[in-house]
């Protein structure tokens, strides 16, 4: 949280007790309206009480330092995200995008709960790629699935209507737990992917590939292939 020189504060306590007897008359910028920064904004104004109005600009990042975001509508994060602590986000059948990448704040691993009923989910950056998170949760209705790009976790928790595909290698030393729906297909098979233990609660066929052994969990697929490819 940053603050113009000019206004006479030092702590956060200060800048609420600031904008609280100055109703409407302060401010607070974003990267743009619906990135990360414009809901992290909210969320603080929210659960602080403050009547201070959005002026939105271009670029910066995001911090997102817990609790939980729900919208009706979109949620887009143009800028790279930071978690400082575990944070869940909620969209009403809306979508949900990550322009960039996810990282928790420093080793310490955060948890990240995405849920947009039958709204997409986009994720354009790698998860967890400097700094992995702890158990990072997908769930959507979506017939659009999930195209996954380079993830690192401990836990994966996938649940969707649609196909999951990848771009990048999953690393998840935990458990991944899959389901697609009965009538699609899940297909992860990077060389580079390395799993703990993985789970299909529900696909049509499935394919997997892991750099190393993998533990097989319980697994039921309703279609008639199933490929895995494990080098250890």
């Amino acid at each position: 949280l940053a603050v113009h020189p000019s206004l006479p504060v030092q702590t956060v306590r200060q800048v609420i007790a600031l904008a609280k007897s100055k109703p409407g008359a302060l401010t607070f910028s974003s990267a743009g309206a619906g990135t990360g920064t414009h809901f992290s904004g909210e969320q603080f104004k929210t659960l602080a009480g403050l009547d201070i109005l959005h002026v939105p600009y271009k670029g910066g990042s995001t911090a997102l330092n817990g609790g939980a975001i729900t919208t009706t509508g979109a949620q887009t994060y143009n800028d790279a995200v930071t978690l400082n602590a575990d944070t869940t986000l909620t969209t009403t059948n809306s979508t949900l995008t990550f322009a960039s990448t996810v990282n928790s704040f420093d080793s310490t691993a955060r948890n990240l709960t995405l849920s947009t009923g039958a709204g997409a989910v986009t994720l354009s950056g790698a998860i967890g790629g400097t700094n992995a998170l702890g158990t990072f949760t997908v769930s959507n209705s979506s017939g659009t699935g999930f195209a996954l790009p380079a993830i690192s976790a401990q836990t994966l928790n996938l649940t969707t209507a649609g196909p999951i595909t990848q771009s990048g290698a999953l690393t998840i030393p935990g458990t991944t737990t899959l389901a697609a729906g009965t009538a699609n297909n899940i297909t992860l098979t990077n060389a580079g992917n390395n799993f703990g233990t993985v789970a299909i609660t529900s696909a049509n066929n499935a394919s997997l590939a892991d750099l190393n052994a993998l533990d097989l969990g319980a697994t039921t697929i309703s279609g008639t292939t199933f490929t895995l490819s494990a080098g250890g």
